[in-house]
């Protein structure tokens, strides 16, 4: 039950909806640390259905959107995430977004909405280091304000240390993130070997949780 005590302790919060757990021990525990840190033990709730938990809550399909290098925003513009040994690439791009407004508006729209989902994404892929944005190049210096403040407010939910700078001329934001853990890439990944390390592969301990999962999924449709 360690684990599941550090993921209550590290991320079960006033911000978390409801926390749901399969296993009767680790609900018992988990209700029992929430009793003892004051959390409230309404939100926990104990998982019985008959399909696999993790298929109901579609988590295996947005883990693997998490290793997406292309993400939608919701106004039709969307971002290109690139990690280098050296540090993250993201590229917003407007896409299909034309906006009704004047094209200005257009693209502060975007990058406030590319804001929100690149404080979002830094979390989900625990992304750290050195991260340059490359928005898309406004010219008024009000929207570049209100830009940068806009990622500052939103890497404020981060609970690991987040600096975001000025924009650059170039339209360039640098980011830096403490490094807490591994990235999610690390953490279920290994280098490829064909390719020398240029791209990975899913790790071994990855591979056979996949396939455990799908064994049990065939089990109970049979």
């Amino acid at each position: 039950a360690n684990g599941v005590e550090k993921v209550v302790r590290d991320y079960f919060n006033d911000d978390i909806d409801e926390l749901v757990v399969n296993d009767e021990n680790d609900y018992n525990a988990i209700l029992e640390l929430c009793a003892d840190m004051g959390f409230k033990i309404g939100k926990v709730r104990l998982y019985t259905d008959e399909v696999p938990i993790f298929q109901n809550y579609y988590v295996q399909s947005q883990a693997r959107a998490a290793f997406n290098k292309h993400v939608w925003l919701k106004s039709g513009g969307f971002l290109v995430i690139e990690q280098t040994e050296a540090c993250v690439v993201i590229d917003v791009n407007t896409g299909k977004y034309t906006g009704k407004a004047d094209f200005e508006k257009t693209i502060l729209n975007t990058n406030i909405e590319a804001a929100n989902e690149i404080a979002h994404q830094l979390r989900l892929r625990n992304l750290n280091g050195m991260i340059i944005v490359d928005f898309i190049d406004m010219q008024s210096e009000q929207n570049k304000r209100q830009l940068l403040n806009e990622v500052r407010n939103e890497i404020r939910h981060d609970k690991a240390k987040v600096v975001a700078y000025p924009l650059t001329q170039l339209g360039l934001m640098q980011i830096t993130r403490q490094r807490i853990n591994q990235n999610l890439g690390e953490k279920i990944s290994d280098i490829c070997p064909t390719c020398s390390g240029s791209g990975r592969i899913p790790s071994k301990s990855t591979l056979l949780n996949s396939i455990e999962k799908w064994l049990k999924t065939f089990r109970q449709k049979s």
